[in-house]
């Protein structure tokens, strides 16, 4: 047999195996894949659908209502009327703010801004947020207190940024 058909035929067998073997990687994958559920029709809204505009949880508030139901049967012994219940959240009557100064992945660089800060004379402080570091230079300030802070800390030649909590 000539060289040049052993290669073709070599290369038709390799090629043979790559498909089978990827045929077969398809198989178990299929097999081994969780169906997902299919979402009911009869739940879905169609046409034009208009939603509220999402609440914030501060301004959220629930009202107290009370209802008063028959009784679901009939028995020789009188059952109270059924109620409901709901409770009203007082609104928050001042939102709470701090200031961020720098954010690092570093510890040593976030407890070397703390350390300049605290030389400056302010109120300073570090934590971890998820990877990074979190400078803070006050906390649990009103707006107006928030806002008069972060510029004294921007003239002394830092960032500032004020966050709502």
């Amino acid at each position: 047999m000539p060289n040049w058909l052993k290669n073709i035929l070599l290369s038709i067998m390799l090629l043979g195996v790559i498909v089978l073997s990827f045929w077969i990687s398809f198989l178990i994958g299929k097999q081994m894949l969780i169906p997902v559920r299919k979402i009911p029709t009869g739940y879905l809204i169609t046409g034009e659908a208009t939603l509220p505009p999402p609440l914030s949880p501060e301004k959220i508030s629930l009202e107290v209502e009370t209802v008063k139901t028959a009784p679901l049967y009939e028995s020789r012994t009188t059952k109270p009327a059924y109620t409901r219940t709901t409770v009203k959240k007082a609104e928050p009557t001042e939102e709470i703010y701090y200031i961020q100064s720098g954010l690092f992945s570093s510890k040593a660089n976030a407890q070397k801004l703390v350390s300049d800060l605290k030389a400056k004379g302010f109120e300073a402080s570090f934590k971890k947020a998820g990877k990074f570091y979190k400078v803070t230079a006050g906390e649990g300030l009103t707006l107006s207190e928030a806002k008069s802070q972060a510029a004294q800390i921007k003239a002394s030649g830092f960032e500032a940024i004020v966050r709502r909590n």
